[in-house]
C-alpha cells in the first residue's frame, strides 16, 4: 500500500517507529529495504525513530537503516528515556548527512532546547561505564519479557483476549472480541485495570484493529 502510494506520488516523507509502539514488532531486512529502496528511487524522506532500539528479545536483531552509509533524506533518530528510564529528560540524538542533521539544527534550535546538565550526566555515564550500559539492557530485557509472560497469561485467563507477542519496547497488545476498543477497556477498568484502546494508534479509527494494550 505504502509503494503504490509513493509511486502515486502522494506521499513524500515517512515516520516509523522501529521496534514498533505499540505493537512490539521490529522490522525485517525486507522491511528496512522496501524503504531504503523508495528513499532511493522516488526521493522519499523516511525518518525511522529507534527510541526502543535497545529494548529487543525474541533473539531479534535490528536491522539498522544506515549501515550501508549515510543518505540525505534518511534520519536514524536515537535516544535514551525508554531503556534508561529518564523520559523527561529527552535526551536523544539523529544520525544522517552533515547537511541533513545542520538543517534540522536551523529548524530546531528556535523551538525546542534540551535541557544541558542531562546530556553530559549521560555522555559522562556512556565514556566510563559502557559495559554497565550493555548489561542494564540485558536484564531490563529479560525482565520485559517475563512481565510479559506473567501479565499477558492473566489477561488471557480474565478477559479472554489473545495477547499478540512483541519482539521489542516495553509495551504489549490484546486481540480482543469485544464490540470495541472502548467497551474492552471499560470492561478492564471494571476489573480494575487501566489499559490503553489500540484505536488510538491508527488513523483508521472508523475501522481499527480490535485490539487494545
Amino acid at each position: 500500500e505504502l509503494k503504490k502510494r509513493v509511486e502515486a506520488g502522494e506521499v513524500h516523507g515517512v515516520i516509523v517507529t522501529n521496534p514498533l509502539n505499540p505493537s512490539g514488532h521490529v522490522m525485517t531486512t525486507e522491511e528496512v529495504s522496501m524503504l531504503l529502496g523508495l528513499a532511493e528511487s522516488h526521493d522519499l524522506f523516511v525518518i525511522f525513530d529507534e527510541c526502543y532500539l535497545d529494548m529487543m528479545f525474541n533473539g531479534k536483531a535490528h536491522i539498522s537503516p544506515i549501515a550501508g552509509g549515510l543518505r540525505d533524506n534518511v534520519v536514524a533518530c536515537r535516544g535514551f528515556s525508554k531503556c534508561m528510564g529518564c523520559q523527561s529528560w529527552r535526551c536523544g540524538y539523529a544520525i544522517s548527512t552533515q547537511g541533513t542533521i545542520e538543517g534540522m539544527m536551523r529548524m530546531m534550535d528556535p523551538l525546542y532546547i534540551c535541557t544541558n546538565w542531562t546530556q553530559h550526566a549521560l555522555a559522562e555515564y556512556f565514556g566510563q561505564h559502557q559495559d554497565d550500559f550493555v548489561s542494564h539492557c540485558t536484564n531490563l530485557n529479560l525482565l520485559l519479557q517475563e512481565n510479559w509472560r506473567i501479565l499477558s497469561a492473566a489477561f488471557k485467563k480474565r478477559f479472554g483476549w489473545e495477547p499478540l507477542e512483541p519482539d521489542g519496547t516495553m509495551y504489549g497488545m490484546f486481540k480482543h472480541k469485544d464490540e470495541t476498543d472502548i467497551k474492552a477497556c471499560e470492561r478492564a477498568l471494571q476489573a480494575g485495570v487501566g489499559i490503553c484502546p489500540g484505536n488510538v494508534f491508527y488513523g483508521d479509527v472508523a475501522n481499527p484493529p480490535k485490539c487494545s494494550g
